[in-house]
């Protein structure tokens, strides 16, 4: 299906590796902190194994959890606790102070802001909450947005909660008149045409070799730079 801009009132962005560099600027040194964490708690590998090792399970298959890949793999130290192995290492990548300098993808500012005196803008992110609360603060893009929905990762698995709240807020408009951009095609491309909007992909990041499972996962356009948006509409 090819995008129709003419139709679009609102469009939604994502945030992680759509409107900045996640994975260059900070997934390298979180997943480090996370097998640190993984290791103390009882995870019988050392850093440099891990490291190693997700590099590979990521270029193998990026849809399956890392952090259980790496406890299955390495084992855990005896009388330690393989869950608990697990869920160290996913809150301490998940929910973490961000110390490092993070910066908007080149132009993304001037973007949003002439994108928000013709449509209505949203962004929808999942993760831990105040970190993700946190990113939007350093990169100083809170005012672009209508409405900001952070989606929490221990408990929620999609966004189409979030998608349907924006749908519901505004009933007489249709979801084809919907726009949402991200570069997960398992996760915001999925659910947002699974609720019947239009979708844009950027390729960008690790999951960047996805190959689409579903007509779902199908995006209606792919951009490799974020303002490429901008020549779409």
């Amino acid at each position: 299906m090819a995008l129709n801009p003419e139709g679009i009132r609102r469009i939604i962005f994502d945030l992680d590796d759509t409107l900045f560099d996640t994975n260059g600027q900070l997934v390298d040194v979180a997943s480090a902190e996370s097998f640190r964490a993984m290791i103390a708690a009882g995870l019988n590998a050392d850093l440099n194994d891990c490291l190693s090792k997700r590099r590979e399970f990521v270029a193998n298959d990026p849809r399956k959890d890392i952090f259980a890949q790496l406890r299955d793999h390495f084992g855990v130290r005896q009388d330690r606790d393989p869950a608990k192995v697990l869920e160290v290492g996913f809150a301490a990548f998940h929910n973490r102070e961000i110390k490092e300098k993070i910066f908007l993808f080149d132009n993304v500012q001037s973007m949003l802001e002439e994108l928000r005196e013709i449509y209505d803008l949203y962004l929808v992110t999942m993760g831990n909450p105040s970190t993700q609360k946190k990113k939007v603060g350093l990169l100083n893009i809170g005012l672009n947005f209508s409405e900001i929905i952070y989606v929490n990762v221990a408990t929620d698995k999609n966004k189409i909660a979030a998608f349907q709240h924006i749908l519901d807020s505004e009933p007489k408009l249709s979801p084809e008149s919907h726009l949402a951009v991200g570069n997960r095609i398992d996760s915001e491309i999925r659910d947002a045409k699974s609720l019947g909007m239009q979708t844009v992909l950027l390729l960008h990041g690790e999951y960047i070799g996805l190959k689409p499972q579903t007509p779902n996962e199908e995006p209606d356009e792919r951009i490799e730079s974020i303002t490429e948006l901008l020549d779409l509409l």
